[in-house]
C-alpha cells in the first residue's frame, strides 16, 4: 500500500528543522508499521500545493494519507480526500488543532503518531462553513483597517461534526 505524508513546514510546532525531521521520521515509521510499503513525504505550506498533493495521493492510489500540520493544512488536504475511502491520519502540529481535537486525535505528537501506527480508522462527517464578517462590522478594539483585513481573510473551512 502506498502512503503519503503531507508535512507543513509552517506549522508552529514543527517549524524547527530538527523537530520537523524527527516528527516526519516517526510518522513515516508509523505508516510503514501500519502496512504502507512506500511512503512519499511531501513538505508543502501553500494551500493550493497542499490540496494538489492531497489530490495526487488519491490519483496515485494511496491507501493512507497522514497530514502533519495545523488546522489550515488539514483544511487544505481534507477536501480531495473526502469520500475516497482512504484512511487519513493527523499529526496535530499547529497552534489550535481544532480539527484534530474534534476527531479525537491526541494533541501529544508521540501519542498521535502511535494512533497512526495502531489506531482504528473510523468515519467522520465533513462539512463546510463560510466565515465572513458582516460589512461594516467593527470588532471591539479594531479600526476599519483591521475589520477590512478580517473580511479579506475569510475562507471556506471543512470541519468534523462527529
Amino acid at each position: 500500500m502506498l502512503g503519503t505524508l503531507i508535512v507543513s513546514p509552517l506549522a508552529s510546532r514543527i517549524r524547527d528543522d530538527d523537530v520537523r525531521h524527527r516528527i516526519t521520521g516517526a510518522a513515516t515509521a508509523a505508516m510503514l508499521d501500519r502496512g504502507a510499503t512506500h511512503v512519499e513525504v511531501v513538505e508543502a505550506g501553500v494551500p493550493e500545493t497542499i490540496a494538489r498533493v492531497s489530490a495526487a495521493a488519491v490519483t496515485a492510489g494511496s491507501g493512507l494519507v497522514v497530514i502533519a500540520g495545523g488546522d489550515g493544512t488539514v483544511r487544505d488536504a481534507a477536501g480531495p480526500l473526502a469520500n475516497t475511502g482512504i484512511d487519513v491520519g493527523i499529526v496535530p502540529c499547529g497552534t489550535g488543532n481544532l480539527y484534530a481535537t474534534a476527531a479525537g486525535v491526541p494533541r501529544d505528537l508521540e501519542h498521535a503518531i502511535e494512533a497512526i501506527r495502531t489506531g482504528v480508522a473510523r468515519p467522520v462527517s465533513y462539512g463546510e462553513v463560510r466565515l465572513v464578517p458582516p460589512a461594516g462590522t467593527n470588532v471591539a478594539g479594531n479600526d476599519a483597517a483591521g475589520t477590512g483585513a478580517a473580511a479579506a481573510s475569510a475562507q471556506t473551512m471543512p470541519f468534523v461534526v462527529a
